[in-house]
C-alpha cells in the first residue's frame, strides 16, 4: 500500500509535467527536468485535454508579475495553466518569503486560452490521479465515453461488439481505442477539438536538418512545391530560381531565405521550438485533395479505421470512417470528409533537436 506521503507526491505538480522549454530559465529545459511525466500544461490554444482547469491542493498566493499579490487562492480553487505554458522562478518575479524557492507558472482564473490572471507556485496545485491521467479530451475518460457510446450504438443497431476493450496510457504510441465489433478488431484514432471552430492536429511529424526525412514531411514538401502559390507565383518557380531542393528541408530553406525568423530548432535568429512558414496554411481545394490523401494513408499504416472527433466539454464525438471503399464499415459511419483548411504548423514545444510540426485541419460540414 502507498504512503500517504507517497499519495500527495504524486497529485501535485511539478516541472516534470511541463513541456520542454518552457521557461526563460534555461534549467527547466535540461534533460530528465521538463517533459519527463505525463504533460498536463497547454502547449497552443487549440487540441488541449484539460480545459477544464485544475484544483488548487492547498492555500496559496497569486503573485502579479512584480511579485506583489494579487489575491489569495483557496483549496480547490480552480485555476488554469495559460497557453503557451511558462515557468519562472521566485527571482523571476522578485519574491520573498515563504515562497522565494519555488517555482510558478501563469495562470488564469477563467480558460487556458483567457489573459494571464498572476502567477502560482505549481506545488499548490492538484493534478489527477494516476488513474485519470489524460491522453485525450479529458484522458482515459475519453476513451470510455467513446468506448460506451459505441457500444450502445451497437445495440442499438443489433450489431454483437465485446464488452472487453483496450485503450492507450498517456504518451503510448498504441491505439487510442480497439474494440471487438462484430467479431472483428475495429481500431479508433481519437482527437480533442475544444470548439466547433478550433483546429484538429492531426498527427505530428519531427523536422530537422540532419537525419531521415519523415515521409508525411516529404509528401507535405511535395504537395507544396506543385500547388502551392506565394504572391501570385508558384512555389516550384521561386524555389527552382534559388537553387532549392524539392525537399521539406529546401521549403523551409526558401521562406528562410525571405524571413530569417523561419527555421528548425538549431537554426540562427530561430525561437528555440523552431517556425515554420504562415504561408503553409491554405484553403487552396487542389492542395486540400493532396492532404487529404496524406492523411488518409497516415491513418491506414497505423491500422486506424475510425477517427473519433471528440468534444470533451459537451461528452460528445463525430466519428468517421477512415478506409473508404472497403466494406468494412461495421457501425455504417460516414466516410472521412473532405477538408476546408490545412496548416502544417509547428505543435508544442522541441522534440530532442527537432521541431514538431502538426498536420492541422478544419473539416468540410
Amino acid at each position: 500500500m502507498k504512503s500517504f506521503k507517497t499519495f500527495m507526491t504524486e497529485t501535485k505538480f511539478s516541472i516534470m509535467n511541463f513541456p520542454s522549454e518552457v521557461g526563460d530559465n534555461s534549467s527547466f529545459g535540461k534533460p530528465g527536468k521538463t517533459g519527463s511525466r505525463t504533460i498536463y500544461a497547454p502547449v497552443n490554444t487549440t487540441d488541449y485535454g484539460f480545459p477544464e482547469g485544475f484544483p488548487m491542493a492547498k492555500n496559496a498566493k497569486l503573485y502579479k508579475k512584480d511579485g506583489t499579490v494579487a489575491k489569495e487562492l483557496k483549496k480547490d480553487d480552480t485555476v488554469h495553466f495559460t497557453a503557451p505554458s511558462k515557468l519562472v522562478t521566485a527571482k523571476d518575479l522578485g519574491i520573498t518569503g515563504r515562497d522565494a524557492r519555488g517555482t510558478f507558472a501563469p495562470v488564469s482564473l477563467s480558460g487556458f486560452d483567457k489573459k494571464i490572471d498572476g502567477y502560482v507556485i505549481i506545488s499548490a496545485v492538484a493534478k489527477p490521479s494516476g488513474n485519470n491521467q489524460g491522453r485525450v479530451g479529458s484522458g482515459s475518460k475519453a476513451q470510455d465515453v467513446i468506448a460506451l457510446k459505441i457500444k450502445e450504438m451497437c445495440h442499438n443497431k443489433d450489431i454483437e461488439v465485446d464488452n472487453d476493450y483496450s485503450t492507450a496510457i498517456a504518451a503510448s504510441t498504441k491505439p487510442d481505442l480497439v474494440m471487438t465489433i462484430a467479431g472483428k478488431r475495429v481500431q479508433f484514432e481519437i482527437k480533442n477539438q475544444t470548439s466547433p471552430t478550433a483546429l484538429i492536429t492531426l498527427f505530428d511529424k519531427t523536422g530537422r536538418r540532419t537525419g531521415r526525412e519523415a515521409k508525411e514531411l516529404g509528401l507535405a514538401a511535395d504537395a507544396y512545391y506543385d500547388k502551392l502559390k506565394v504572391d501570385g507565383k508558384t512555389l516550384s518557380s521561386l524555389m527552382k530560381a534559388g537553387g532549392f531542393k524539392k525537399t521539406f528541408t529546401g521549403v523551409m530553406d526558401y521562406f528562410r531565405s525571405v524571413n530569417p525568423k523561419i527555421g528548425f530548432v538549431g537554426d540562427s535568429g530561430v525561437i528555440k521550438s523552431g517556425k515554420l512558414p504562415p504561408e503553409l496554411k491554405t484553403v487552396d481545394r487542389s492542395l486540400l485533395s493532396k492532404f487529404e490523401a496524406i492523411i488518409k494513408d497516415h491513418f491506414k499504416e497505423g491500422g486506424d479505421d475510425y477517427l473519433c472527433i471528440y468534444n470533451s466539454k459537451r461528452k460528445t464525438f463525430d466519428l468517421y470512417y477512415l478506409n473508404a471503399g472497403t466494406s468494412d464499415n461495421v457501425l455504417g459511419a460516414p466516410n472521412f470528409p473532405q477538408l476546408s483548411m490545412f496548416q502544417l504548423a509547428t505543435y508544442g514545444g522541441r522534440s530532442g533537436d527537432g521541431t514538431r510540426c502538426g498536420f492541422k485541419i478544419k473539416l468540410k460540414k
